[in-house]
């Protein structure tokens, strides 16, 4: 698979090295508290911080969750990640952005897994941006039940024990569980057995022993640093980080795309108030 192909040889994460997840989770929560108005300020203010562009980006992707966007807030965010990008070329969230963008837009993998080479470039166990991918790959979007599986289980093979992907094995589970309920009949009968299978048992299990309790550092996770190449996990390359912009997309066709996935039709022309 080409997103298996991707994986880059990192450093051990030191005391310089910023904890990219982390602050991933932070944009997303500021993202979800504050006013697109005060997203879109604070990059205008504030030009020469990464972090401001990623914001505004991360605002109009999670919106994008709720409302298809327009095209123009589509390419809005774009070229924040670009610009964030360019400000910081070691962070991997303006690509993170990126995905989730293109996910939403239902884009073809032509587009999808250079951006997401680009992030493992970077922080190879990046949550949110497995998230993105695993949803990607799903039968619900752009992929199948057995490509969304592959990438769990090479995930789950080559991550750490507690890298922030590790719940990745047990949501997959837990989305097979309700997929498997919703459709009702006979299928609806294979879902309870799931979680007294093998399978579900050894994911259980290693969250037990392996997933740290609150307060406890979390060893073992790997991330790219400036510089040094030399160590880790895993062995798949991938091309050096790349902080030029993404060529533009065909917003029209992608907002096309996005609408069909939303079952609205062709004609509609839907606008989302990102300035409110």
């Amino acid at each position: 698979m080409a997103w298996a192909e991707s994986r880059h040889r990192a450093s051990p994460r030191n005391s310089t090295t910023p904890n990219w997840d982390r602050r991933a989770h932070r944009l997303a929560a500021l993202a979800a508290v504050t006013r697109p108005s005060i997203q879109r300020s604070w990059a205008e203010l504030r030009p020469d911080r990464p972090d401001a562009h990623t914001l505004f980006a991360w605002g109009i992707m999670a919106r994008g969750t709720r409302t298809p966007l327009h095209h123009d807030e589509f390419e809005q965010a774009f070229r924040a990640c670009a610009a964030a990008a360019r400000l910081d070329p070691y962070d991997p969230n303006p690509w993170v952005v990126r995905l989730g963008l293109l996910r939403q837009w239902r884009r073809p993998p032509t587009e999808v897994f250079p951006i997401w080479r680009e992030i493992v470039a970077r922080d190879p166990w990046h949550r949110e941006a497995h998230l993105q991918m695993y949803g990607y790959l799903s039968p619900r979007e752009c992929g199948s039940l057995a490509q969304s599986m592959d990438f769990v289980d090479q995930v789950r093979a080559a991550a750490p024990a507690t890298a922030p992907t590790a719940g990745l094995p047990l949501l997959a589970l837990i989305d097979r569980y309700h997929t498997a309920r919703s459709q009702g009949g006979v299928q609806a009968l294979t879902a309870d057995p799931l979680w007294s299978g093998y399978e579900a048992t050894r994911i259980l299990e290693t969250a037990q022993a392996a997933w740290p309790e609150p307060g406890q550092a979390i060893a073992g996770i790997v991330t790219p640093s400036p510089g040094d190449t030399t160590a880790a996990t895993p062995s798949w390359p991938t091309p050096p980080p790349n902080s030029e912009p993404t060529p533009a997309l065909e917003p029209r066709t992608a907002e096309r795309n996005s609408r069909a996935a939303a079952g609205q039709p062709q004609g509609t022309d839907v606008r989302h108030d990102a300035d409110r």
